[in-house]
């Protein structure tokens, strides 16, 4: 008798994309350890050989870059049927329609559904829209199950659907840091050496960032790493005392995470955060904001109000050693569960339902 199997839609996996990237590796190496499931993940041929290193079986297809986003829509229903597939998961993108069979798709964020945060007009603002509010919103609508990462992000899907008896939750993972990182302890006297990690984007929030700097009165310096999407000009006059280094390499990145004092993340709207929660486990100190998604793991103590930038400038000018490594452990602490057991774990269960091998399940505890 064969094993079920089940079909993964990576086609829109790109190495730059952020969490989206770490969110298709992490479920690679998760789904290679599946014995009771057949996995066969599907991605644009370019990429494969990167994400075969996992263990899980990677078929390729060629496409133009420029139309990943559509490559899985008009090719998953046929090699579902070339590989025999008992369902489909689309891990970062919309599902196909008429694909017969059951299907399931991952929330990661709703912030496309913001008038706040769209991109600008022209052709490529119009398939921004058209994608993601339409053809991904109607996947949520469809899906036999629905994988949130987060529980703020399973609330913002059931307001956008009505519907919470699909959601299942299944946080990511988060691995522990090289021991020898987050010594960057600011000491009193020292520049401070301040990270802000992910793409710019509107709910990024960096001109309350800026806004709050104005007004610390001891030496800083900022480092914007991640790609400049759009909302950049609504930064105004940038303070020399911030570097825009654009998209970097994983191990450019890594050393930044180490060298950093502080890693802040002030957006105001996170799917879960993956910079802020890796931060913690490097045992670099973070500042985020009190948003949902930052009380399900953030220490109250690191979380800052976006009511005004007057208490982030607040939080910056307070910081010294001893403060800063009393809170150390307990960042660490509260990362910990986020295991790439656990991950594993949930998400085995997860498939398992959507295959029809186990009963309903109800929203998954929170790690703890």
């Amino acid at each position: 008798m064969r094993r079920p199997r089940l079909l993964l839609d990576l086609t829109r996996y790109h190495p730059a994309d952020g969490g989206f990237a770490t969110a298709v590796h992490h479920l690679l190496a998760s789904t290679s350890t599946f014995d009771d499931i057949d996995v066969v993940a599907v991605a644009l041929d370019q990429f494969a050989d990167a994400l075969r290193q996992h263990g899980t079986h990677v078929a390729s297809i060629h496409a133009p870059m420029k139309a990943r986003s559509y490559v899985g829509l008009l090719a998953m229903p046929l090699l579902a049927r070339r590989f025999g597939a008992d369902a489909l998961h689309a891990e970062i993108g919309a599902l196909p329609y008429g694909m017969g069979i059951r299907s399931s798709v991952t929330a990661h964020d709703l912030h496309f559904l913001s008038s706040a945060d769209q991109p600008p007009g022209g052709l490529s603002g119009l398939n921004y829209r058209l994608y993601w509010r339409h053809l991904y919103v109607s996947s949520l609508k469809r899906a036999t199950l629905i994988k949130a990462i987060s529980r703020a992000t399973a609330t913002a899907v059931t307001r956008a659907i009505g519907d919470s008896d699909r959601i299942r939750l299944a946080y990511p993972r988060v691995d522990p840091g090289d021991p020898t990182t987050g010594e960057g302890t600011p000491v009193e006297g020292r520049e401070l050496n301040l990270l802000f990690l992910g793409s710019v984007v509107p709910r990024r929030n960096l001109p309350f960032l800026l806004d709050a700097l104005r007004l610390v009165k001891r030496p800083w310096r900022l480092n914007i790493v991640g790609q400049v999407w759009w909302g950049a000009r609504e930064l105004g006059t940038v303070d020399p005392r911030v570097t825009f280094h654009g998209f970097v390499p994983d191990p450019v990145r890594d050393g930044m995470l180490r060298q950093a004092d502080v890693l802040i993340c002030p957006s105001w709207d996170e799917g879960f955060g993956y910079p802020v929660a890796e931060a913690m486990a490097y045992g670099t100190f973070v500042l985020a904001s009190d948003i949902p998604v930052f009380r399900e793991y953030v220490p109250a103590e690191c979380r800052f109000s976006l009511n005004s930038p007057v208490d982030l400038a607040a939080k910056i000018e307070s910081l010294d050693a001893t403060s800063m490594a009393d809170l150390k452990s307990s960042l660490i602490d509260a990362i910990r569960p986020y295991s790439r057991e656990r991950h594993a774990e949930a998400h085995h269960a997860f498939f398992r339902e959507l295959l029809g091998l186990a009963s309903p399940q109800s929203f998954a505890p929170p790690p703890g």
